[in-house]
């Protein structure tokens, strides 16, 4: 079983699953980071919004560097976390293990590939709802505006949308918060070969975040 992943194929396949998931159309939306150009995130992990990229047609305009959005049943989850996301995570050949979103409860819970409960990320502020990994990193979109970046240590180094990442001296994360609005309801994220990330939000157009050098 593969994880949320981006492979060579056109991003119809995500547009509209995506939109079928929010109930939306495909077209015709407005796109909320059409006006200006804004930057988004925190050090090495910042990107620029693709203005209009989620109101193309795409059978006019195609493109290959999109993806599959793999579904999968997950089987017997606790009604109460509301896993509304999943993926693989390989980063650890030799640990993988799957990673479900805990929407309620604002964490990412990890199982070994028994089911066996290992732990939990605590992702504070946040309502996870979708996964992605990307070389040494896991994208979380927040159904509450913005969406998280983590490292191989899966401590959050940005937060496109939102706020800085912070923390406590004994290591905890600090809440964090959505600034600013280019997010509606986040509930879809993949990430392509280049390190761009896109992300499908409730009642709006798909945002493309191309990464930014530096």
């Amino acid at each position: 079983m593969e994880c949320l992943t981006v492979s060579a194929t056109t991003r119809r396949i995500f547009l509209a699953r995506s939109a079928a998931i929010a109930g939306v159309g495909l077209f015709g939306i407005p796109d909320k980071a059409s006006a200006t150009e804004e930057l988004l995130g925190h050090g090495t992990h910042r990107y620029r919004v693709v203005s209009g990229w989620g109101t193309f047609n795409p059978e006019t305009h195609p493109a290959n560097n999109c993806g599959n959005l793999v579904q999968h049943l997950l089987g017997a989850i606790p009604e109460r976390q509301n896993p509304l996301g999943a993926c693989i995570d390989k980063r650890d050949p030799a640990n993988p293990m799957l990673v479900i979103t805990s929407h309620e409860t604002n964490e990412l819970h990890r199982y070994d590939p028994d089911g066996k409960y290992i732990d939990a990320i605590p992702t504070p502020g946040g309502r996870c709802c979708s996964i992605s990994i990307h070389d040494e990193n896991l994208y979380v979109a927040h159904q509450n505006g913005f969406i998280s970046i983590l490292d191989e240590s899966n401590r959050v180094i940005s937060n496109p949308g939102g706020s800085k990442p912070a923390y406590f001296a004994d290591g905890k994360l600090k809440r964090m918060t959505q600034e600013g609005n280019t997010f509606l309801h986040p509930h879809s994220i993949l990430v392509d070969d280049e390190g761009n990330v896109y992300v499908h939000s409730a009642n709006s157009s798909p945002i493309k975040l191309a990464r930014v050098a530096g």
